[in-house]
């Protein structure tokens, strides 16, 4: 869901799949005439082996940092990776998701795009219905550095 909703201090994970989903609309053209269908799965928060990686990782930058980048970013960092590691520890789990993937695209005809977990489908919604502004808000709100 990131491709649709970047967090900050995630814009190269966030464009990546941004990447993605434009080599997916793109092949989902040309392939088409062979019967070849695409079915891109957003995830939203999933509990895999990745929320203790990335809590490592997150701690790793934080060591890392200067006085300097300490003083500009330390507490917004600290907050970004309190509500990241809060976000990863609650999701789905990878088989849950799986099967959700699973029956996504044995549906007939496939969706083109699939959400997978419940925050996934209200934040790809939100997505649709809210403005640039609100979103920006939203998506400072889910890593804690919003009111």
């Amino acid at each position: 869901m990131t491709a649709r909703l970047p967090l900050p201090f995630n814009g190269p994970s966030s464009a990546s799949k941004a990447a993605l989903e434009a080599f997916a609309d793109v092949y989902r053209g040309e392939l088409k005439p062979f019967g070849v269908a695409f079915v891109m799965a957003q995830p939203g928060n999933m509990a895999t082996g990745g929320p203790a990686k990335t809590a490592a990782a997150l701690a790793r930058a934080a060591e890392g940092m200067t006085a300097e980048e300490r003083e500009l970013y330390g507490d917004t960092f600290a907050a970004f990776t309190a509500a990241l590691n809060g976000m990863q520890s609650a999701g789905l789990d990878a088989a849950a998701a799986a099967a959700s993937v699973v029956e996504a695209a044995e549906r007939q005809p496939a969706p083109i795009r699939v959400p997978v977990g419940r925050d996934a489908a209200e934040i790809l919604k939100l997505v649709h219905e809210q403005t640039d502004e609100q979103l920006d808000e939203r998506r400072m709100r889910l890593v804690g550095l919003g009111a």
